[in-house]
């Protein structure tokens, strides 16, 4: 069941990070502004939008944590099972996406994905599942920072490789 409501949770989570990047870049699609030409404006966008993805994984983790996490302690086993189904949850609409645009599945680009947003969702999970009282602001901005520019690295590299 906590795979379930995990996995939904990342679903929801890229749905709404869709949402406000659509609202972003204008109701165009990303991988339309991001190929047609690559220049200092496509960096912004592309710093951007992995912004814009990872705080909303924060904010939907958050409210996961808030909402069916009652257990105390989590070992790190079962943090990496939640990060790694939020992640996929949150990579499954980008493949759908993808495809539908015309860009290629491989079962790199799938895996890649996944492992990309579970690794940054890993970040979060393992300071928002563990008996911290009160994170701070400079702390939780610093751990988007962090998971942001992982994100934007893996993008950026995706777009000049393919």
């Amino acid at each position: 069941m906590s795979f379930i409501t995990i996995l939904i949770f990342g679903i929801l989570a890229s749905c709404f990070a869709l949402i406000i990047e659509l609202i972003v870049t204008g109701l165009t699609p990303v991988s339309l502004i991001v190929l047609e030409t690559f220049s200092f404006n496509t960096v912004l966008i592309v710093l951007a939008l992995a912004l814009i993805e990872e705080i909303t994984k924060y904010v939907f983790l958050h409210q996961y944590a808030l909402r069916y996490l009652k257990k105390v302690f989590f070992t790190l086993q079962q943090i990496l099972f939640y990060s790694l189904s939020f992640g996929i949850g949150f990579s499954l609409l980008e493949g759908v996406l993808s495809w539908q645009n015309g860009i290629p599945l491989t079962l790199f680009s799938l895996v890649s994905r996944a492992l990309l947003h579970s690794s940054t969702s890993f970040l979060f999970a393992y300071f928002l599942f563990r008996p911290i009282t009160h994170l701070s602001w400079v702390s939780v901005i610093r751990f988007i920072g962090i998971a942001s520019l992982i994100h934007f690295t893996y993008n950026i590299l995706t777009i000049m490789v393919f």
